[in-house]
């Protein structure tokens, strides 16, 4: 019975031994992973649910195409650690970094880049080549699963100079940006009713003075209205009906006096 009793023990300290020496597969990703000049790009390692209070690596990265962004974190660097990590990069392209916290512990760590002005089309690989991600305290460890990543470039491809109808302002639509394509009975004035606004082809009768009823406004009127003596009476004028008369009178008159003085 002492003998099964020991060998219940022994197995339990060698399985919580193996449980505090678990090892976990940590991982390494980039985003995005299509970049152009200006971008920002954060590389980020998971420790896969292990809580680390030590980290150490060593990351290399193309110093011609990337500058760390040193106003996040620290030098770009960024963890939930206390005390703020460790970074060297006094060797172009490597990044060294070490960082521990006695208190807390964490599951990830991030390191961003800013892509150059003059990066060229292609891919950029980012590597660490050396990792240990661990708990001082259980002893467990986080080993990383793939130890490199990479972005892309895409080449910019430049506008088809034998395509007319890509920018060339001559292609464009003449009806709807030619002034002079524009409906000539819209705009040109020399196109409207002309018996709108020419006076030479105006209603004659409505405006042409010449035209008018002469009953109403010719001047030759008033030389026929009878005149006025001096004492205020009518004085008929030639061509008028009581002149007519009258003049006849006179020679009726002067005749019948001839034939009388004859007779006698």
């Amino acid at each position: 019975m002492k003998k099964q009793l020991i060998g219940i023990a022994i197995a339990t300290v060698l399985l919580l031994v193996a449980i505090a020496s678990t090892v976990s597969a940590a991982t390494m990703t980039v985003e995005p992973t299509t970049i152009k000049k200006g971008d920002t790009v954060v590389l980020t390692i998971s420790t896969a649910g292990v809580d680390v209070d030590s980290i150490t690596l060593e990351l290399k990265y193309e110093s011609s195409k990337f500058d760390l962004k040193k106003d996040v974190g620290t030098e770009g660097v960024q963890t939930s650690l206390t005390a703020e990590p460790t970074v060297n990069t006094e060797r172009a392209g490597v990044i060294n970094i070490a960082a521990s916290s006695a208190t807390k512990t964490t599951q990830e760590l991030t390191i961003t880049f800013v892509a150059k002005e003059d990066i060229p089309a292609g891919e950029a690989k980012f590597e660490v080549t050396e990792s240990e991600l661990m708990n001082a305290v259980t002893e467990a460890e986080a080993t990383l699963d793939n130890t490199s990543v990479t972005v892309t470039v895409p080449a910019q491809t430049p506008p088809d100079e034998d395509d007319p109808t890509t920018d060339d302002p001559t292609t464009d639509d003449p009806t709807t940006d030619d002034p002079t394509t524009d409906d000539p009975s819209k705009d040109d004035p020399s196109k409207d009713d002309p018996s709108k606004d020419d006076p030479a082809t105006s209603d004659p009768s409505t405006s042409d003075p010449s035209t008018s009823d002469p009953s109403t406004s010719d001047p030759s009127d008033e030389s026929e209205a009878p005149a006025n003596n001096e004492t205020g009476d009518t004085i008929p004028q030639t061509g008028s009906p009581v002149f007519v008369v009258a003049i006849a009178a006179v020679v009726v008159a002067t005749f019948a006096l001839v034939v009388k003085k004859v007779r006698k």
